[in-house]
């Protein structure tokens, strides 16, 4: 028999981390599963960590390189299941989180798209922040445009939405995921839901492609572009809101690179978007002394302040 639930999984040089994201689809409480995990032609040990896991429901694929869309694209036509779990090489599944998704899913048929809360850890495990807060019920595409997060690893995809959404887009260098994710919420209104519970760990770790502000933004522009063309009216109604709260998260990662002049510029078009709403946002003013600090003080003194700063926005959940 088929199995009711798949977990597709696209790797590329996570020897580090591959091993105990496998285990952690693998012991989950719901048993009746695949796992079918390709490999972007790594260069690292990441598929011999895979060699040393015994069990029939895990489907190693090998690929030549060709990056993270495509990779993925293909683990999920491999996979065969009702639902689709998507996880990437390095975060982690709590072990009852495919139960909980699963029931969801199976009592609430016009669910498209189920998606947990999440946790951030480091590159060793150690919880980063707060949690993910939960969204007001169902998200919206309007939502999802205007910043709410929604962790690639977090989601359970009904296989049909899939098939009227399509996959990943392969043409964008970032913002994979809300391309996707706002993709299936046009399938029908009302069909994406949080189950309200902490079910994954995302993992933050140097290189990765939402650390680069500058692909980041290519990526934002080119999704933005497409959204306007499949649904203009709905795209435009928020398109402001949007673009302020993006570049206001671009000027966070400009910042973090130490590219404190671009930083500065992000913070600007974030103004110029929504002023009133900007200059009135106690986030802004906290990330713009944290971005000025970089300019008039000692680097050590600028890191105490990004420390606090990062610390108060987590725990707003930010």
């Amino acid at each position: 028999m088929n199995p009711l639930v798949s977990v597709a999984v696209g790797v590329y040089n996570v020897e580090r981390y591959i091993k105990p994201a496998v285990e952690s689809v693998l012991n989950q409480t719901y048993g009746h599963l695949e796992l079918v995990v390709v490999d972007d032609g790594s260069t690292d040990g990441t598929v011999a960590r895979l060699e040393e896991v015994r069990d029939p429901r895990l489907t190693v694929v090998r690929c030549a390189h060709r990056g993270s869309a495509p990779t993925r694209n293909e683990a999920i036509r491999r996979t065969t299941g009702k639902y689709v779990g998507l996880l990437d090489g390095d975060d982690l599944y709590l072990p009852g989180k495919l139960e909980r998704h699963i029931e969801f899913l199976e009592s609430s048929p016009k669910t498209d798209v189920s998606f947990s809360r999440f946790q951030s850890i480091d590159e060793d495990g150690i919880e980063m922040g707060v949690p993910s807060r939960p969204p007001e019920q169902p998200l919206s595409f309007e939502t999802l445009l205007v910043g709410f997060p929604v962790n690639g690893s977090s989601a359970v995809v009904r296989r049909s939405a899939f098939e009227t959404a399509g996959l990943f887009d392969e043409e964008l260098p970032s913002c994979l995921d809300l391309d996707l994710w706002l993709r299936l919420a046009l399938v029908r209104d009302g069909n994406l839901h949080c189950v309200p519970e902490i079910l994954t760990l995302y993992r933050r770790r140097r290189g990765q492609i939402t650390g680069d502000w500058r692909r980041m933004e290519r990526g934002w522009n080119m999704m933005l572009r497409k959204m306007g063309s499949l649904v203009p009216s709905r795209t435009g109604a928020v398109y402001q809101q949007a673009a302020a709260h993006w570049y206001w998260y671009l000027a966070y990662l400009a910042d973090s690179q130490g590219d404190r002049r671009a930083a500065l510029k992000c913070l600007g078009r974030s103004v110029q978007f929504k002023p009133q709403k900007a200059l009135s946002n106690p986030h802004m003013w906290m990330l713009a002394s944290m971005v000025v600090s970089r300019f008039v003080l000692p680097d050590q003194v600028h890191s105490a302040i990004r420390g606090g700063v990062c610390q108060w926005l987590s725990r707003r959940g930010v």
